[in-house]
């Protein structure tokens, strides 16, 4: 099985690097070029638990692999953010996303997993601000996470903030949260887009709109 063939490779990893390099390396690990090799083993086993559906697991894998790596060079928390929220790990999630607040601004995990958290923690008005905020960010996501579009055999190798390239990158993971809670998708499906009429655009640029705040 493939897991248990990665699982061989991690632990072979580890045993090469030493027991001295995981406590003189962390939370600095992918800093050593010596490491690299052990992290991508370890980050190819996360994704296989997460494409098993064995989402402990795999959560357990990327959490610690930012324990070795805070700076997490791989990207593995826009993995594990969709993975938490789809089991309604709601500290755990926003533990993450204001461990990583700066990427708020930017990223289409966190925007669109912002919408979800709030949504799960019972807050729908803050759902659907946050919502407004997602659609901004990245207009793209939405039609994937409902089904209405899908997604394409082969995934761009790199995208922008905001494209939709960077949609088709994350929309997989991002679907598994938001299919594991049908009630958030259903609540989903029933926001139309709101159009920005002249009142809004006003409110906006007098800085009373803002639906970035939590």
């Amino acid at each position: 099985e493939r897991i248990e063939v990665l699982r061989d490779i991690v632990a072979a990893g580890a045993r090469r690097l030493g027991r001295k390099a995981f406590k003189e390396l962390v939370p600095q690990f992918w800093g050593f070029i010596e490491t690299r090799p052990y992290m991508r083993a370890r980050e190819a086993l996360a994704g296989a638990l997460l494409e098993a559906g064995r989402l402990d697991e795999a959560a357990a894998e990327y959490a610690e692999m930012l324990t070795l790596n805070e700076n997490d060079n791989q990207g593995v928390r826009y993995e594990l953010l969709p993975v938490l929220l789809a089991q309604s790990r709601l500290d755990e999630a926003r533990a993450l996303m204001e461990r990583y607040q700066d990427d708020c601004g930017w990223s289409v995990v966190f925007a669109w997993g912002r919408v979800l958290e709030r949504f799960l923690s019972g807050d729908e008005a803050a759902a659907t601000r946050a919502l407004a905020v997602a659609r901004k960010q990245n207009r793209h996501m939405e039609a994937y996470l409902k089904g209405s579009r899908k997604l394409p055999a082969n995934l761009p190798g790199s995208y922008t903030p905001g494209s939709r390239e960077e949609a088709l990158c994350y929309a997989d993971v991002l679907m598994t949260a938001w299919k594991a809670q049908p009630e958030a998708l259903a609540w989903l499906s029933r926001q139309a887009p709101r159009s920005v009429k002249s009142g809004d655009r006003k409110k906006r640029a007098d800085g009373l709109d803002n639906p970035g705040q939590h």
